[in-house]
């Protein structure tokens, strides 16, 4: 014979997920009573028999995220994380930089949870840097990373290896 009562997907419950057409104690006693019934809970109530307490998440709020793209005569480096790909590896391998600049904004997000990284590229040119620069903007442009993209021109004499430091 088949039961009428559908079980939660536990099994054991011999409560029924839904009693449709019915004024069971469960659906009498408002939404507490309804929830419980379909399998949901809105969270523990007080010692008194007071009213539920839900769980608050906080809100999501957005945030520029800019990641930098540093082109050298040797290549690429993606900051945070200053990961470097030479000329060799970034026209060998068309998905490469677009891979990395993601797991960068992956990386965001994963640290702070109720952040949505608002992503952005700022390719930093030092000398020497144009064709590394112009083959990662093509890269970027094909593989379709819709991201807003800032160029800077580095000072001559200035690279980021020697930032903070002093001349002799």
């Amino acid at each position: 014979s088949t039961s009428s009562n559908n079980t939660g997907a536990q099994g054991s419950s011999s409560k029924p997920l839904l009693n449709v057409g019915s004024t069971s104690s469960s659906a009498a006693n408002g939404p507490q009573g309804m929830l419980s019934s379909v399998g949901m809970n809105m969270g523990s109530q007080s010692a008194g028999g007071g009213s539920p307490t839900v769980e608050k998440t906080p809100p999501r709020s957005e945030r520029d995220f800019e990641v930098v793209v540093v082109c050298d005569r040797d290549g690429v480096i993606v900051q945070p994380g200053m990961t470097r790909l030479n000329m060799r590896r970034l026209q060998g391998n068309e998905a490469d930089l677009e891979r990395r600049l993601r797991a960068v904004v992956l990386a965001k997000q994963r640290a702070l949870p109720n952040v949505d990284p608002k992503p952005s590229v700022r390719f930093l040119i030092e000398a020497g840097g144009q064709a590394a620069y112009w083959e990662a903007r093509r890269q970027t442009l094909v593989s379709g990373l819709n991201w807003p993209v800032t160029v800077q021109v580095a000072e001559a004499g200035v690279s980021s290896s020697s930032r903070g430091k002093t001349k002799r």
